[in-house]
């Protein structure tokens, strides 16, 4: 299809198994939205070399493939995989999943997003979904929010992730609530009258006519007690 553009050159720098991760990501969705699966065998390896840029292609001629393996975009794909993505130590990967919390100043969707990457490269296979929601509930931080969780019945992921966002959400409005209610007090307290000990008038707070007079004895700005100044010497 004209004016779909395909992925920039995979970068061989910093993070690369990160890098190629999302460069492949890239290509297939490029893949599907041009149909490339619909081509033969030959123009899709070709579409794909053409696309992944010089310095993969030294990464490509080092691995030494047949002709008609050159041609087959599977067997391209595993060799980068393969070369780009070192073998994974399952329990090492397990490990970190197990012992992440959320951070003080991590959101609650911050939170779930860091714990279902770590979740991708554990093998959890069937019970991913179940260990997520495990995971939900000894790692936020929110104790009262944990109470909630674990009083429920047949809680599964999506009704854990759906409470937890509507806990953050009402715990979000209560504060906003309270800041409002602190500002119209506070405005409240400036309109109110009292009666005033040094003018011996009912006025507001700081509204006291007997402050910042210049006294007639030192001619300097002060209180003044019951209007009463000095005269001068």
């Amino acid at each position: 299809m004209a004016g779909i553009k395909p992925p920039k050159s995979l970068l061989i720098n910093n993070d690369v198994a990160k890098n190629w991760k999302n460069w492949l990501q890239q290509f297939e969705w490029y893949e599907t939205a041009v149909q490339l699966q619909e081509k033969t065998a030959e123009v899709q390896a070709a579409t794909f070399m053409s696309t992944i840029g010089p310095d993969a292609i030294h990464i490509f001629n080092s691995f030494n493939l047949t002709a008609a393996q050159q041609k087959d975009i599977k067997t391209i794909k595993d060799k980068y995989n393969n070369y780009f993505i070192p073998k994974i130590n399952v329990s090492f990967e397990r490990y970190n999943f197990f012992k992440v919390t959320q951070k003080e100043s991590e959101t609650f969707d911050e939170f779930l997003t860091v714990i279902r990457n770590l979740a991708k490269t554990c093998d959890f296979e069937d019970l991913n979904d179940d260990l997520l929601k495990d995971k939900i509930i000894f790692g936020i931080r929110a104790e009262q929010v944990r109470e909630k969780l674990l009083t429920q019945e047949k809680l599964d992921l999506d009704k854990a992730i759906s409470i937890c966002k509507s806990s953050e959400q009402t715990t979000k409005q209560l504060l906003e609530l309270g800041q409002n209610e602190s500002k119209i007090d506070s405005v409240k307290m400036s309109h109110k009258e009292f009666f005033c000990r040094r003018c011996n008038s009912k006025h507001g707070k700081s509204k006291c006519s007997a402050f910042n007079h210049k006294c007639q004895k030192c001619n300097k700005k002060r209180a003044l007690r019951s209007f009463l100044f000095f005269p001068k010497v």
